[in-house]
């Protein structure tokens, strides 16, 4: 007995991440058996054009947050630590890992690890950007969600509640703009809490708290980084519509745009590498919500999956290919 718990205290980080894998795994296929290998067959029928928009606007939404992470991590280490290229590549390395890793293990142990390792930037220094980063894309679909949350609850009906969501959100983010100061102190609050999580990952080295390190972030680099987050959600929003006209699943525009916030919410929150299983239960309570039906809700959230996977991989491998022939040009 005193071996097998020894082994479970010595393995907890391990079997923990197993064991969110395979709930995840176990969630996704269940909706796969649910949806009817009927419907599934249609994933064989998806239109062109609409697959061809996917792929752009995943890599759109890929290089949003490549760049705002890389401006967070030049301004943070007072200098151009990597080439924007570079950055993109260890995002998507990061995204791809995230497939088969919690995602909090990918982000600061492979974007942080990458910093720190190839460019000399101290894992402190490195750890906040992430941080940081990952600060952004929480704040941007918080905004989004408390501006969908009128339609939500039953206050008004889509049409007002995209013109409500759209209002609110510019509202909150020109507050945020104007009253620079409070949400800096917000910025600290919220960093020292990401190091303190950081810190309990036996995987890293410990990260100190040096509130100096954010006097580096100006007007302009946060202004930049809000533009960008909000520049992703409407890439994030349009991909779902398109995967929705790939599937030739009628799903109204107006559903997808409200329903995006909540969705993104429960992929953030998500315990499963990639937020699988958890991230396709959310969408399909929000379709059902939204009075689709169950067959199509099944095979959107399932459909998706796949598509965004294959986008994602299809980016990662022409990068290594890239990388690869850059590497035999140097050797002839």
């Amino acid at each position: 007995m005193r071996i097998i718990t020894k082994f479970f205290k010595k393995n907890s980080q391990q079997i923990i991440r197993s064991l969110s894998l395979i709930i995840g795994l176990l969630l996704f296929f269940s909706f796969i058996y649910f949806s009817g290998w009927d419907r599934i067959r249609q994933l064989g029928q998806l239109k062109l054009l609409p697959l061809v928009l996917i792929f752009i606007f995943t890599f759109g939404i890929t290089s949003c947050v490549s760049f705002r992470w890389g401006g967070l991590v030049n301004a943070i280490g007072e200098r151009r630590v990597a080439k924007w290229h570079e950055y993109y590549h260890y995002f998507i390395v990061s995204r791809v890992l995230g497939f088969v890793l919690p995602k909090d293990v990918t982000d600061f142990f492979g974007r942080t690890g990458l910093i720190n390792r190839l460019h000399s930037l101290s894992i402190g220094r490195s750890g906040v950007s992430v941080i940081l980063d990952r600060f952004f894309d929480l704040l941007s679909v918080l905004i989004f969600f408390c501006a969908s949350l009128p339609y939500w609850l039953g206050f008004v009906d889509l049409g007002q509640g995209i013109a409500l969501m759209v209002g609110l959100s510019l509202i909150i983010y020109l507050d945020i703009l104007f009253f620079y100061r409070s949400f800096f102190k917000v910025l600290l609050w919220m960093a020292a809490i990401g190091i303190k999580f950081i810190n309990q990952m036996p995987i890293l080295k410990k990260i100190s708290f040096n509130p100096e390190v954010f006097y580096l972030l100006d007007r302009k680099i946060i202004s930049i980084s809000l533009l960008l987050s909000a520049l992703k959600f409407c890439l994030t929003a349009l991909r779902f519509i398109f995967i929705a006209s790939a599937l030739q699943i009628s799903i109204p525009v107006s559903l997808i745009v409200l329903g995006t916030p909540l969705g993104q919410l429960t992929y953030i929150i998500a315990i499963t590498p990639g937020g699988l299983g958890i991230f396709e239960a959310g969408w399909f309570g929000i379709l059902l919500a939204g009075g689709i039906d169950s067959g199509p809700a099944l095979l959107f959230v399932v459909g998706q999956r796949i598509l965004i996977v294959t986008c994602i991989l299809f980016i990662f491998m022409i990068i290594q290919l890239s990388f690869f022939h850059n590497s035999i040009k140097k050797i002839w």
